[in-house]
């Protein structure tokens, strides 16, 4: 049985209610459903700093007009409080069962500029595609919330365990890349990515950051709390020199303790 969508924070709650009317709306005929993924899903949503991941599902492709007015909808509610992540998939997209999955409409934040400058030129392209879908639909199949429609599991299907490896490790060696950068988002990550290869476990980052705690050698224990407290808070995220050590150690114990290696990574 899918998650009940009253479960939601209040807020969040009102806020997807005012935009799922609006997008519904303009979809009209064309629209089969509203499903959340991501960390409302699994539990570890952050009000101050998570998206609210979204994925609608459709009967056909949009027109162009439609993908202008959406475009214009989310430029206004995203960030409003709540930062949106959202795909929109054809249910012949979704049943291709082709990763990289193709997608018909996609919006997030990073994508905020392109749309605000040249709404059009991006919005033109043909068949797009996208790694992390393969990863959005597993948390949704598993853990997923209809927030309207029909159950998750009538339109749905199992994403076969060698896409979502795909990508989650796509994300993985992104995370190398930007530890020092990003490390909250990077860490967390990497230890979800860790949680399943070693566990099968399906964790949000929060979750993911306790799994880290409970299981990683007990110096490293502080900096992973501290990791998970600036994933909790609004406030900036610094960390002293002697954490930025015990960052690098963190990062050389994660690629030593994971199953799967790349053999063109070099630190």
């Amino acid at each position: 049985m899918d998650k009940d969508r009253n479960t939601l924070p209040s807020p969040v709650q009102d806020f997807l209610s005012l935009l799922h009317h609006e997008i519904k709306t303009l979809l009209s005929d064309d629209y089969l459903g509203c499903y959340l993924h991501g960390s409302l899903a699994l539990g570890g949503f952050n009000p101050q700093k998570s998206d609210i991941d979204l994925l609608i599902l459709i009967k056909k492709p949009l027109r162009l007009e439609q993908k202008i007015a959406l475009v214009k909808q989310l430029l206004q509610y995203s960030n409003e409080p709540f930062p949106i992540e959202l795909s929109i998939l054809t249910i012949n997209q979704l049943n291709e069962r082709k990763h990289p999955y193709p997608f018909d409409f996609h919006y997030s934040e990073f994508w905020r500029t392109r749309y605000t400058n040249e709404p059009e030129k991006w919005l033109s392209e043909s068949r797009q595609t996208d790694y992390d879908l393969a990863a959005h639909l597993t948390i949704l199949y598993h853990a997923g919330l209809c927030f309207d429609g029909p159950p998750i599991k009538t339109l749905f299907h199992p994403i076969a365990k060698k896409d979502y490896l795909s990508a989650i490790l796509a994300d993985y060696y992104d995370c190398l890349t930007h530890f020092e950068e990003e490390p909250v988002y990077s860490a967390l990550n990497s230890f979800r990515v860790l949680a399943y290869l070693t566990e099968s476990s399906i964790l949000s980052k929060y979750e993911a950051g306790l799994w880290a705690i409970q299981t990683f050698p007990v110096d490293f224990q502080p900096l992973i709390q501290r990791l998970l407290d600036g994933y909790s808070s609004a406030d900036v995220f610094e960390l002293t020199a002697h954490e930025k050590t015990m960052l690098a150690n963190l990062k050389q114990h994660i690629i030593k303790k994971m199953p799967i290696k790349q053999t063109n990574w070099s630190d």
